[in-house]
């Protein structure tokens, strides 16, 4: 990897390369030793090297260290500098410099914040979080106003930066500012280790106003390592949720104020300097004309000299989520807010009226108000900006920064707060982030390139009625204006960026960049690359990968699966635990641990105790294997039942004679304290001490180093996996994986959600939306989120998130990060055992190939592929009489569709149940079969019956009476009634020997079999006979890979899709955009999607649908009908389709 540094930054000053070097394989090594070869140049060249990580414990201080010796840079260890966090560096330094502090600063009392700095550290010793966070808030603001008094000092006594940059370095009374504060060594240092979170705006040095990183190094060719890098994407992302929440503004009321300020006053001459710059066509004059008249236009249109109120009093809170158009949520559905204006009590009046197609277009919503305000607050952003830009070009050699050109302009106005501060904030990062968007975009599809979502990024109104504004509804706007690709590609444009991390390339945009993004617009800049590796590159890295896990194959390597899959009430999970625990003579026991369980949510009272089982299980593996040291990993931590852990944990080993070692050797490490405790738990395991250790994903997951110093007792014992030298340390020998959950953000309807859960939903939503998510469906998603967050409680049903390939990617992330946890060195015990969550076999997602990927994964992916593998399925279902295994097997066959990865036995165990089905969605009285399982059982025969299905599809309930939303199975819901009318149709289902009525019956298909396979199953037998007899082109089955996804294939991109619809069930732009998605899946140039027969004699035409922004590269063909109700063919129908083949044919 050295090598592929070396001749990348040589070749590339600006750009992005990712390197995805799995965990152990030497990355941070071969980091610090380049920048060892590096440093005595750097000052020279002008040049930089930045390192940074989401973990400060991450950063190679020690491993740069021995390479600086190693190259005969020792002398250069001053050159290496630590951009320590504020709160971390008064802790470590500030009772140090009291007496510094005390000679400039004779005026300022310490001692408060002293003890708060002393409370904060006893407190990150005693491991208490919840103080952790009050002292941390506590001290924010004493830091903050001691911070501006040194500035304030420093700027008064030195006049320019250089000056107050050598006072830092040189003047024995100031050099004590450099520990409190090390940011101001920023520009002095060749080497700089630092935090993700330390590294975005402001920067602030002291010794300058606060600017981006970007623009303080601009004179500097900058390299910037970031240390998994893929982890670094959440941090950016938490970063401009906080900054959105904090600075929400007041959009009518800023538009007011701009109106009014610009009618009243001008700018003063210092504001209006020359006009420097050519790239910006008006001088300042003109901008400040041009903000006045769009302000005052906005304010007249919409009567904004009235006050803005609510008519409806009981209306407490509304929201409109703004992405490209206002879409009402929570109590607004289905209604629009209206605007009417009541000059004579000075009021306009927002009403709530029932939505209609005028409204959507009609600029007296109060969506199109807001919509319209925000554009007008993005034009005054534009118009600040140059003239800031203009401001900063006339004055920058006086110290003036654009920042400060900024605030100058905006304190013209005398804002709100909030409102000065959200606008400074945007108006920096638009100036970002402007670079990368298109100015004269050429066609409407570049303008709706969906990936312009990480410039523009998306923003929420909420209308708010209280006591405390009696005479005017507050209107707030949370804007979150662009996405942390935006940040990211604003480094890659001015530095180069080198990505590292085992996922660095991992294709999720919920879990890692969108690399699709930052590759398009890096390829599209002339300023800055988008590197890939070339194929000698690659196969070095291969090779490297190879020779560090060469002697793996000594080690042996074990997979154990752990859960209750099937076992979902609680009588048979207390079965489990009386097996577990020793049999019958442990009831009493387990009555007693089932009423003492620590259980917050009764509701998921199954789920709890299925949880607390694996632990119970994974502590006889920890003794029965012999493991040394036991990672446990959950999305949970179980501090809180620590204590009820150990003691049944205990009871366990008591009853099965193993060692009762839990209280001592039973440890949790999750949160705020997780590195102290960390670091104890190595000491103990380095003195020859067993750890059995619960954490979660969250906290020992990406990036963690939890290797400890060989204890004795290994001495000869371990394994080296490579020729390398072996490490001093040595890894985990046992790892448990849990499924992982909550890796959407969650809300509780239960519960108090915050916003900042509901922000961090909305981009993850938009992340899906960009990789498959129907528009339909992303707009159910939010009405629910918001109606969840808000308490209204109404909203549709929603399809799962989980079974898109960007979630699946982003789950699969989070295991092979935490495989890696176990393989940080080259030292290894002969026996490695991996324990897994059974569920991991239903959503196990290998699209990642063979290659670089770690032993244990390897093993782990062999195991489940093998467990997966096992025989025919419904045929094990049939002997056990278990419809359980039948519905997992349906679950399991869609999340493999919708993958990509079903199997011909796949399709053959399908085929043969849809079969099935088709022939008996009944079961007639007298027979007795070894399918009689696949039945609900009825007292009387019923012509039909009514169900209701969750969200995701999975889970179905039986109706005595229908209700507004449920389901129906009936011949007329299933469509066989209409079908059975055209002759040929008929006898096509006898000759199959499929059913051709569905009468009265007392034992009807399982729902799920009825829903998920029988209603499809028939507009697929139809429509292929109907195609054939029309004399089409012959349907050929599509290839394993893409089963169902379409039904039939006609040629080489040509498919086709029978539906057996309802009008009432047809939903036409959502749908197509599920098609679409499918099209880009298989490569499908033309899609016919053909209903079978329409209920009507109203026949709507043929509709073509070109893609949004390919066009006819990917044409979508509906036909609503495929007989006429007298059973014959649309002869112009069927020309046409002939047509469009030989067409695409020719393509």
């Amino acid at each position: 990897m050295k090598q592929i540094l070396d001749d990348i930054l040589s070749q590339h000053t600006k750009g992005l390369v990712l390197l995805d070097m799995p965990t152990g394989t030497g990355k941070t090594y071969q980091v610090a030793e380049y920048i060892a070869q590096q440093i005595d140049q750097l000052k020279a060249q002008n040049r930089k090297i930045i390192f940074i990580t989401h973990l400060k414990k991450n950063l190679p201080f020690k491993e740069l260290e021995k390479q600086l010796g190693r190259h005969g840079n020792a002398d250069y260890r001053d050159e290496v500098w630590f951009v320590q966090g504020k709160l971390d560096a008064f802790k470590d330094h500030f009772s140090t410099y009291i007496d510094d502090i005390k000679r400039l600063f004779p005026s300022f009392k310490p001692y408060e914040l002293l003890s708060l700095l002393k409370e904060y550290e006893q407190a990150t010793k005693n491991g208490q979080s919840t103080l952790i966070g009050v002292l941390e808030k506590s001290s924010d603001k004493p830091i903050k106003d001691f911070s501006n008094l040194v500035k304030q000092r420093l700027h008064k006594e030195f006049k320019t930066p250089e000056l107050r940059l050598d006072a830092l370095k040189n003047n024995s009374d100031w050099q004590w500012v450099t520990k409190l504060f090390p940011a101001t060594l920023t520009l002095d240092k060749p080497v700089l280790f630092m935090s993700v979170s330390k590294f975005i705006y402001p920067y602030d040095t002291l010794i300058q106003s606060p600017m981006t990183i970007t623009e303080l190094l601009a004179d500097y060719q900058v390299t910037l390592f970031i240390d998994e890098i893929d982890a670094s994407k959440h941090i950016l992302q938490d970063f401009i949720i906080k900054q959105g929440l904090r600075n929400p503004i007041d959009l009518v009321y800023t538009v007011k104020q701009i109106g009014m300020t610009l009618s009243n006053s001008q700018f003063s001459d210092e504001l209006l300097p020359p006009h420097k710059l050519d790239k910006q066509p008006d001088d300042p004059a003109t901008i400040q004309q041009n903000l006045q008249e769009k302000s005052l236009t906005v304010n007249k249109d919409f009567n904004l000299s009235l006050s803005l109120k609510s008519r409806d009093k009981s209306q407490q809170s509304s929201f409109i989520f703004y992405d490209k158009k206002p879409l009402y949520l929570a109590n607004a559905q289905y209604k629009v807010l209206t605007l009417t204006a009541d000059e004579a009590k000075g009021t306009v009046w927002i009403d709530v009226v029932k939505k209609t197609t005028e409204h959507d277009e009609s600029n007296t919503t109060l969506g199109g108000l807001l919509a319209t305000c925000s554009q007008t607050i993005g034009y005054f952003k534009g118009g600040i900006h140059m003239l800031a830009n203009n401001y900063h070009a006339n004055y920058r050699f006086d110290g003036i920064t654009y920042d400060n050109a900024v605030r100058s302009y905006l304190n013209f106005f005398n804002f709100k707060d909030s409102s000065f501060d959200n606008l400074v904030y945007e108006i920096q990062y638009a100036r970002l982030t402007s670079t990368w968007k298109q100015k004269n975009l050429e066609s409407d599809a570049d303008k709706n390139d969906p990936l312009r979502f990480h410039e523009n990024g998306f923003s929420y109104h909420t209308i708010i009625d209280s006591d405390d504004n009696v005479s005017q509804s507050i209107v707030d706007t949370y804007s979150f204006p662009y996405s942390p690709e935006a940040l990211l590609l604003d480094w890659c444009r001015n530095f180069m960026v080198v990505g590292i991390s085992a996922t660095a390339n991992l294709r999720s945009r919920l879990g890692n960049y969108d690399l699709h993004y930052l590759r398009k617009r890096l390829n599209a800049s002339s300023e800055a690359d988008f590197v890939q590796l070339n194929s000698e590159q690659k196969q070095r890295l291969s090779d490297q990968f190879t020779e560090s896990t060469c002697y793996y194959r000594q080690t042996y390597m074990q997979v154990t699966p752990h859960g209750l899959v099937n076992a979902d009430d609680e009588i048979t999970i207390k079965d489990e635990f009386i097996n577990l625990f020793g049999g019958q003579e442990s009831e009493d026991i387990v009555q007693d641990l089932f009423n003492k369980a620590p259980i917050k949510d009764e509701n998921n009272r199954p789920h709890y105790l299925k949880q607390f089982y694996k632990i119970f299980q994974l502590w006889k593996a920890y003794h029965q294997q012999q493991i040394n040291a036991f990672l446990v990993l959950f999305s949970k931590g179980y501090y809180e039942e620590l204590d009820f852990l150990r003691t049944y944990c205990n009871i366990l080993s008591q009853h099965l004679g193993l060692p009762d070692t839990a209280k001592e050797e039973m440890v949790c490490v999750v949160g705020n304290t997780s590195e102290n405790a960390l670091e104890g738990i190595k000491t103990r395991l380095s003195q020859g001490e067993r750890r059995f250790v619960i954490s979660t994903y969250a906290t020992l997951g990406a990036g963690v180093n939890i290797q400890y110093p060989i204890p004795s007792k290994f001495a000869g014992k371990l394994v080296k996996t490579n020729h390398r030298p072996p490490n001093d340390n040595m890894d985990f020998d046992g790892l448990y994986l849990d499924k992982p959950t909550k890796l959407i953000s969650y809300l509780d309807k239960d519960k108090d959600n915050t916003q900042h859960s509901l922000v961090n939903l909305i981009f993850q939503l938009e992340y899906l939306k960009l990789s498959g998510l129907s528009l339909d469906s992303f707009e159910k998603h939010l009405q629910k989120a918001f109606s969840i967050y808000s308490g209204s409680g109404h909203y549709k049903s929603v399809e799962k998130l989980s079974k898109f390939d960007d979630f699946k990617a982003y789950m699969m992330q989070v295991l092979i990060q935490a495989i890696g946890r176990i393989c940080r060195t080259n030292m290894k015990c002969p026996k490695i055992q991996l324990h897994i969550d059974n569920a991991l076999l239903d959503h196990w997602f290998d699209d990642f190939g063979t290659s670089q990927m770690l032993p244990e994964f390897h093993k782990i992916n062999a195991f489940i592929k093998e467990q997966n593998a096992k025989p025919n399925i419904i045929d094990s279902a049939v002997a056990q009489q278990d419809f359980e295994t039948v519905r997992r097997f349906i679950e399991k066959m869609k999340y493999k569709i919708a993958a990509g990865n079903i199997t011909i036995d796949d399709v053959h165990q399908w085929q043969g149940l849809r079969d099935f089905v088709l022939k008996n969605p009944q079961k007639l009285n007298e027979i007795i079969s070894p399918y009689d399982f696949l039945y609900i059982n009825f007292e009387e025969p019923k012509t039909s019956y009514y169900y209701s299905c969750d969200e995701d599809d999975e889970n179905f309930i039986l109706l005595k009476q229908p209700t507004q939303h449920c389901y129906t199975a009936s011949s007329a819901s299933a469509r066989l009634d209409r079908l059975m009318q055209h002759t040929g149709i008929y006898e096509h289902f006898i000759q199959k020997g499929y059913a051709i009525q569905l009468a009265a019956s007392r034992h009807w298909l399982q729902p799920i079999l009825f829903n998920n396979i029988y209603k499809g199953a028939l507009g697929e037998i139809a429509g292929s006979y109907l195609w054939h007899s029309y004399d089409l082109p012959n349907l050929s089955d599509l290839p394993t890979k893409d089963f169902e996804r379409f039904d039939f294939l006609v040629d080489d991109g040509i498919y086709v899709d029978f539906k057996n619809w309802s009008p009432t069930l047809q939903d036409g732009e959502a749908e197509r955009e599920k098609i679409y998605y499918k099209m880009e899946k298989t490569g499908a140039k033309l899609v016919f999607i053909i209903n079978i027969v329409a209920d009507s004699n109203q026949y709507r035409p043929l509709n073509r649908f070109p893609h949004p922004t390919k066009g006819n590269e990917q044409l979508i063909v509906e036909l609503p009908y495929f007989t006429l109700n007298d059973n014959t063919a649309d002869m112009n129908q069927i020309n046409i389709i002939h047509q469009l083949i030989e067409e695409y044919q020719a393509k």
